[in-house]
């Protein structure tokens, strides 16, 4: 029997000798520190509907102001030290970081503050004032080419691990919680490993959500046509949820995608063809600063893949290219007033 005396690891050795013969074995125990919150109050009330579990909360604020209200935090375990990075002003998130003395574990609240975002239905012939762009390349955006969407050509790059040179990411601020409903409808099927296009929920090119239409790359055995929710925290990506869309979608490669965030919480759905949404899935990871919106890219092959070479479809003959239109882009804000 073995009894917790506090944080941290450790080792529990058998060793059994026969003939002069000794084997031996050994088990780790390791005592997780809590690293959860009991309390955080914002210009000192607490947040309702506080749950240690939860680890993010967002404020729709009526207006911006120089100064963001200002966060406090109790911690619930012992030995923890609390860090807490307070947003300047709003829209902004104030940061909240637990690290246990003992272990160095950390963990992350974030309190969020953010105004309403703009709907968009992409009928005019310049982008609105709420957008900015990541890298822009205008010779690969239009709001001409199809009229009333917003059309982005693909390039080569990515954002996914340390690429970060994808082009032409279309953001605006969404530092609340909200729901993301955009038709998109793709030039063609996402032929190389990779390329992709969707929606992106955006703290910097290291930390995201995307729920996009692409050709996701499965190591040396090739790549996989997908719907896929996809998070990176820290420059590490992973699929949080994903369908393979061989035979789902039809020939005019429209998708609606819609994306809800609450707290640290992203649920994503999708629509063929404008039917009933399904639910994809969901994940949770806490980002700050958000801002949210559309990108297309072509990606880049993370090592070499030998499917291609097995298929003989490499040849000289030029790709076409890959775009998504975008017929609108609508968000709902929510959240703490």
């Amino acid at each position: 029997m073995v009894t917790a005396k506090g944080v941290g690891t450790a080792s529990i050795s058998a060793f059994v000798t026969i003939e002069g013969k000794t084997l031996s074995d050994s088990y780790p125990v390791k005592v997780m520190p809590n690293l959860t919150l009991s309390n955080i109050t914002v210009d000192g009330k607490k947040i309702s509907g506080f749950k240690p579990e939860v680890h993010g909360y967002s404020y729709l604020m009526a207006s911006s102001s120089s100064a963001a209200p200002k966060v406090q935090a109790t911690q619930a375990g012992n030995e923890i030290t609390v860090g807490i990075e307070q947003a300047g002003s709003v829209p902004g998130t104030t940061l909240i970081t637990l690290t246990d003395n003992i272990t160095g574990e950390k963990s992350e609240y974030a309190v969020s503050f953010g105004l309403k975002s703009v709907s968009d239905e992409f009928n005019g012939k310049s982008i609105g004032k709420q957008w900015s762009w990541i890298r822009e390349n205008a010779a690969n955006w239009s709001l001409i080419k199809s009229l009333g969407s917003m059309v982005i050509t693909s390039q080569k790059g990515d954002i996914q691990g340390a690429s970060n040179n994808a082009e032409n990411i279309l953001l605006q601020p969404a530092n609340t919680d909200w729901t993301i409903e955009s038709k998109l409808v793709f030039s063609g099927k996402p032929i190389k490993p990779n390329q992709q296009g969707g929606l992106i929920v955006y703290q910097d090119d290291d930390n995201y959500v995307k729920l996009v239409y692409g050709n996701a790359q499965k190591g040396f055995r090739g790549s996989e046509e997908l719907i896929e929710l996809v998070v990176e925290n820290h420059g590490s990506q992973y699929s949080a949820a994903n369908i393979k869309t061989l035979g789902l979608i039809k020939d005019n490669y429209a998708i609606v995608l819609k994306l809800e965030k609450k707290g640290s919480n992203y649920t994503a759905y999708y629509s063929i063809g404008g039917k009933d949404f399904k639910l994809l899935g969901s994940t949770e990871t806490v980002l700050s600063d958000i801002k949210t919106g559309l990108i297309a890219c072509d990606g880049v092959t993370m090592g070499r893949s030998l499917f291609p070479e097995m298929m003989d479809t490499q040849n000289k003959k030029e790709e076409p290219k890959f775009e998504i239109i975008c017929d609108y882009f609508h968000i709902v804000n929510t959240g703490i007033k």
